[in-house]
């Protein structure tokens, strides 16, 4: 397997690592995958999760290419614009290059957190894009969630022992320990807070569905990292219900896997529940994909 470096976008400002698919499992119509950046993480992704699975895609005859989005790691900041903005034109100028360079007319986006995010907003965006996989994109709770959580608390001892130490902390009016916000009245500066804003329910399944219904292939995979918001396979099913996307997109869920897929055998994972899902929908045997069935999870 040999890669080769691209340089594309405006002034060659966009770096990437293209990885030809194998020959003996190629085939014109199987599209290539495009991975961007997981969160502010270079383009190897978290445990170089998106070099092995740029890799395994090429192994079974997707080609792909994994590249940095403008002000991450190689690549150089577009001005005057967005990183929202930014992330969807460099990913169409990926797609520009690719298309260029090898030929390649459709394409299957992949990204973990803020990469499921872009990919999202590049689908609506480009209809080049026939299949995106999301990974721990936006989740949202439901009441099996709760129920589920409040079952799990409940049969913890360790649930149990910090709520007898709380009690036991409050009976005998010991003061409570110092926490961060008391620093920061005290005249400190504030900490920096981060977080991910999450679109209005109704929002994200509206951008879902734009995408189904021109054709394209959605699948999403959950992780247990997204614990606190996503614990049971049926979520996703049960939080769209009343927009019928359920058996329009394909979930999966792996409780055993974190966020960033530390371990080996969890990469080799989800490698495999991608490939598996390509090759169903666009077959090496035949120029055209299949349609798209229930969800496995």
């Amino acid at each position: 397997m040999k890669e080769r470096i691209a340089q594309f976008g405006p002034g060659q400002t966009l770096m990437g690592i293209e990885t030809p698919g194998a020959p003996n499992q190629s085939h014109p119509a199987r599209p290539t995958w495009v991975f961007p950046n997981a969160g502010v993480v270079h383009r190897a992704g978290p445990h170089r999760l998106t070099v092995k699975l740029a890799r395994r895609v090429a192994l079974a005859g997707f080609p792909a290419l994994r590249f940095d989005l403008s002000g991450l790691g190689d690549s150089r900041a577009r001005s005057a614009t967005t990183f929202e903005q930014a992330a969807v034109q460099d990913i169409r100028d990926a797609m520009d290059h690719l298309e260029q360079t090898t030929k390649a007319s459709r394409f299957v986006l992949c990204g973990l957190c803020s990469g499921a995010d872009n990919s999202v907003r590049a689908a609506l965006a480009d209809p080049r894009i026939a299949a995106i996989a999301l990974l721990d994109p936006y989740a949202y709770r439901t009441i099996g969630f709760h129920l589920r959580r409040l079952v799990r608390r409940a049969s913890s001892p360790a649930s149990w022992q910090t709520l007898a130490a709380r009690m036991g902390g409050v009976l005998r009016r010991q003061p409570r320990p110092a926490l961060a916000s008391d620093a920061e009245s005290d005249g400190a500066p504030p900490r920096p807070m981060y977080g991910r804003p999450f679109p209005e329910r109704s929002a994200f399944a509206a951008d879902l569905r734009r995408i189904v219904d021109r054709g394209a292939h959605i699948f999403i995979v959950y992780s247990g990292g997204m614990d606190e918001l996503y614990n049971h396979a049926g979520q996703f099913k049960a939080a769209f219900r009343r927009y019928r996307l359920g058996e329009r997109i394909r979930t999966e869920f792996l409780p055993a896997c974190n966020h960033t897929y530390t371990e080996i055998a969890q990469q080799r994972r989800l490698g495999d529940l991608l490939v598996a899902w390509a090759e169903g929908l666009f077959p090496a045997a035949s120029a055209n994909p299949r349609r798209q069935v229930g969800p496995v999870g």
